[in-house]
């Protein structure tokens, strides 16, 4: 195998190490909530709003991938209709990630107000 290769499946295992087998659910997956959840709470120090911004971000991801496969299979569209258990499974698909999503929103929002302090009374001194 060829060096390149194998530092690109690498890679590419690392960031999308995933606990779940569904989207959105692996590391990069989690470095995107943190991050947007950190910044939520850097702007308005809420903890609230860190996972609101996590969960919004889940959400667009979400809406962004299944709208990709459903122009991809446009048979997609019309499945839940024809069985709507498929409604369940997509329910589902979509509550496991925002779970995901507001838990790393609310760890970014602790870590975003314990930082700030910390770093305040670095600057004081």
């Amino acid at each position: 195998m060829n060096h390149t290769v194998l530092t690109l499946m690498t890679v590419q295992s690392l960031l999308y190490g995933s606990i779940a087998p569904t989207p959105g659910v692996s590391l990069f997956n989690a470095l995107v909530y943190f991050l947007a959840a950190y910044y939520g709470v850097q702007r308005t120090r809420l903890v609230r709003a860190g996972m609101l911004a996590a969960g919004g971000t889940c959400f667009i991801g979400f809406t962004v991938l299944f709208a990709a496969a459903a122009i991809i299979t446009p048979g997609l569209v019309v499945a839940p209709f024809v069985n709507p258990f498929i409604f369940v499974v997509l329910s589902a698909y979509l509550l496991i990630p925002m779970g995901y999503a507001v838990l790393l929103g609310a760890l970014a929002g602790v870590v975003g107000r314990w930082i700030v302090p910390a770093l305040g009374k670095l600057r004081v001194s």
